[in-house]
């Protein structure tokens, strides 16, 4: 059901109204209620102290006068030479002189001769030795205790004639009696009781409670064992009570005892129910005056308000060229007035928010989406109608911006989409379609007309540097490009072709590559792999983990080689063989090296920070050291993390080195110049020349595994690693040997004098807080994990 304006504005104040008065009723009540539960917890916390005050001094007026009745001659004799039935006599009688529910006789042995409240319990143990313990030191011991399920005050001391020939014992009862008495010190309390704890559980003892409110109360005990900490507030038979509690008793002894405190808060809450009813009365007086002056207000609201809604009408619909005719000195006139305004503000925004969603901010291209939005469109409306789609990417822009600050950055951007602009057709299309890549749209005719001209021409003017503040930058860009409908049947498609072909014309070092459908299309878990790579890496499902390098000769760890693992969401841990070539053919490789680089130098300077002075190992690809962009991070990542160069060793395959010689040759030696390791992994599984390894700046040979893993068992293998390590030192090299999985191997890999070894002998890859442990706690730390050459000996020599 609609409800007006008017009706809500009416329920509105009656709400406000109500709720206020509600409110009110609400905090006088607890304000009073508050109050009295205040003044209740001061009187009890007084009363409590009286209370234990009186039963303190009753207490030792009961030892005084017990004391007194052990000194009289008559006494002491009757309990020395009397036999039981003159003794108990004479208890019973003392019993009556000193106020006492109960005397026991106690002799020397811990032993019971007589009570006076029970027949036949001569030789049973005195259950209270520490009464027995104080009293043989103080003279006097009284406490609390429980006998025969009652709770007594109990008095102990010796019979001395002259010395003590037994224990006497004057208990007086605490039952119902006694709390009345305890009670009577104090108006306020309701109830006091008594109660104890034998056997795990609280129950009560003794109580000025009685009938149903006694019942309640050891219901209550019985549900909520633990003793108030405190005054605290408790619902019994419909009563509101503020109870506390004291553990008069219980350290060291098998039954605790409390004394338990009730007051009522009713008779405060009746003086507040009076006032409740008064505020009643005032609401409903309230409540006939809103009425009247809501429906008045109601009315001068509702028509200026039903104006706009339908001038938001309009606006909803698009029309933006109606304004709001009412006019008013008052609030709604001001409304009027701004509405309008906002109007006209909506329009122009909606005209940015338009442009800024397809366009990118910077350059003022067409973004990705419409790009991609166009070259869709083109597919579906003209199918037969061929175009290409060319995907341009500009090369080490985050070194740019490492390097020559953002603002450079963004200058050669737009000087590039600037360059491209003025080289295309009015017809086609221009997009920047990411951070360092460009999209364009070139039309069929003009294509099939010269349209490899028309590349040809887009690089030449891409050559020149472009000016920054700085000075002229030299430009890199790869041009990958496909043909509709030929290398994609539909727009999608089509992007996807051309961005394969660019990172083929990367990885190629190429400047341009046209797709072939037979040898670029990846596999569909390939694309997958290549789509999400990228995300992986932002979003942490990347980890390195180390491996221990040992020196032979000592024994102990000197390094670590860094290795990757992908842990995916939706498969099973992949290893770098699975997603390492994939990275090297989309371009990935890149993000890869550089995250990896990072997060290695980052654990590098934690250990190192915590006195491990050990050397890391990374692997560089093919592409990495293609170009000089990696002498640029490896500099920048030097200083930021505070190591120095020679800290660090970075491993080539043999294969790596013959993609790109010439330019792997330059970017190695530069490397090297700065102080750092080169080691040539996988060695002998490759197919490199003498002349390329007499001309790298290598420092390191590294055997691989697949000679390594049976070394103790092959003469073959044996032989090859042998001349490798002869070679390494004729050279001047290091000799590292990878796959080192037993101690045979491991001796053996000593006795020819291999320099390093690495294995699962010694540990498999794992993450840093147990590698770092590793360092510090395994035998390989201090060298004592494989025997020294002459114990071996002798180990032989014995056998």
């Amino acid at each position: 059901m609609k409800v007006s304006f008017q009706s809500k504005l009416i329920i509105f104040a009656f709400g406000i109204l109500v709720a206020v008065q509600v409110l009110s009723a609400i905090a006088v009540y607890f304000s009073t209620r508050s109050s009295a539960i205040e003044n209740l917890r001061v009187e009890l916390a007084a009363t409590e102290q009286v209370f234990l005050t009186h039963l303190e001094n009753t207490t030792r007026a009961l030892a005084e006068t017990t004391t007194a009745v052990t000194l009289d001659f008559a006494f002491r004799n009757a309990i020395a030479q009397g036999d039981k039935p003159t003794r108990r006599s004479v208890l019973e009688n003392f019993r009556d002189r000193v106020a006492a529910d109960r005397v026991l006789l106690i002799s020397l042995d811990g032993e019971i001769d007589i009570d006076t409240a029970r027949d036949g319990v001569m030789g049973r143990e005195f259950p209270f030795s520490d009464l027995v313990e104080r009293a043989d030191v103080d003279g006097v011991a009284f406490d609390i205790v429980s006998m025969d399920d009652r709770l007594y005050d109990m008095v102990l001391l010796p019979v001395l004639a002259p010395d003590a020939i037994a224990w006497i014992a004057f208990a007086m009862e605490i039952d119902d009696a006694f709390a009345v008495e305890i009670r009577n010190l104090a108006p306020f309390p309701t109830w006091v009781s008594f109660i104890m704890n034998e056997g795990g559980e609280w129950r009560l003892a003794a109580s000025t409670a009685a009938g149903a409110e006694r019942r309640s109360l050891e219901a209550y005990i019985a549900a909520n064992q633990e003793l108030p900490v405190g005054p605290s507030l408790v619902d019994v038979e419909g009563r509101t009570f503020v109870t506390t509690a004291t553990e008069i008793h219980g350290e060291g002894r098998k039954v605790s005892v409390a004394l338990l405190f009730h007051s009522t808060i009713d008779p405060a809450l009746a003086r507040t129910r009076e006032l409740l009813f008064q505020l009643a009365a005032l609401l409903v007086a309230a409540l006939f005056i809103t009425l009247v002056g809501a429906v008045f207000l109601a009315r001068g609201i509702t028509r200026p308000v039903r104006d706009l809604t339908t001038a938001a009408g309009r606006v909803r619909e698009g029309d933006y060229s109606a304004e709001v005719p009412y006019r008013r000195q008052d609030e709604f006139g001001a409304l009027s007035e701004a509405f309008n305004k906002m109007m006209t503000d909506i329009q122009r925004r909606e005209e940015t928010i338009s442009h800024q969603a397809r366009n990118d901010a910077l350059t003022g291209l067409p973004n990705r989406r419409e790009f991609l939005r166009q070259v869709n469109e083109r597919a579906a409306k003209s199918p037969d109608k061929p175009f290409a789609a060319v995907i341009v990417g500009l090369e080490r822009v985050q070194e740019m911006n490492s390097s020559l600050g953002f603002e450079v950055g963004d200058r050669i951007i737009k000087g590039v989409a600037e360059r491209l602009r003025q080289h295309v057709a009015a017809d086609d299309m221009v997009a920047r379609i990411g951070g360092d890549e460009f999209g364009l749209v070139l039309n069929g005719e003009q294509w099939a007309q010269g349209g490899e001209t028309l590349l040809a021409s887009l690089i030449r003017a891409m050559e020149h540097p472009i000016t920054a503040r700085e000075g002229n930058v030299d430009i890199s860009l790869r041009f990958g490009l496909a043909l509709f409908p030929e290398h994609g049947d539909n727009g999608a498609n089509l992007v996807m072709s051309a961005e394969l072909a660019m990172y083929k014309a990367r990885l190629a070092g190429k400047s341009t590559h046209i797709f072939d459908p037979v040898e670029d299309r990846p596999r569909p878990e390939a694309l997958m792999l290549m789509g999400e790579m990228r995300k992986g890496l932002e979003s942490g499902q990347f980890q390195l983990v180390y491996q221990p390098k040992v020196d032979i000769a000592t024994g102990r760890i000197v390094a670590a080689e860094a290795l990757s693992r992908w842990h995916h969401p939706h498969m099973k841990d992949l290893s770098p063989d699975t997603f390492v070539p994939l990275a090297e053919q989309t371009g990935n490789i890149r993000h890869l090296t550089r995250w990896m680089l990072e997060q290695a130098m980052t654990d590098c300077a934690t250990w190192r920070a915590d006195g491990l002075d050990l050397k890391i190992s990374v692997n560089l690809s093919a592409k990495d050291i293609a170009t000089d962009e990696i002498v640029m991070i490896l500099s920048r990542l030097l200083v930021e993390k505070g190591l120095p160069a020679e800290v660090l060793t970075l491993e080539i395959t043999e294969s790596a080195l013959m993609d790109e010689p010439e330019e792997a040759l330059a970017t190695l030696d530069n490397l090297s110049d700065m102080g750092m390791s080169v080691s040539v992994d996988d060695f002998g599984t490759g197919y490199s020349s003498m002349s390329y390894l007499k001309r790298l700046p290598a420092d390191e040979l590294k055997i691989d595994k697949s000679f390594v893993l049976n070394l103790a068992h092959s003469r073959e293998d044996d032989v090859i690693v042998r001349s490798t390590v002869d070679l390494g030192r004729n050279l001047g090299l290091s000799v590292t040997a990878e796959g080192v999985e037993d101690l045979e191997g491991f001796l053996r890999l000593r006795e020819i004098g291999c320099t390093i070894a690495q294995g699962y002998y010694i540990a498999r890859p794992m993450p840093l807080d147990k590698f770092l442990d590793f360092c510090k706690t395994s035998p390989w730390a201090d060298g004592t994990a494989v025997p020294a050459a002459d114990d071996i000996a002798a180990s032989g020599r014995a056998t």
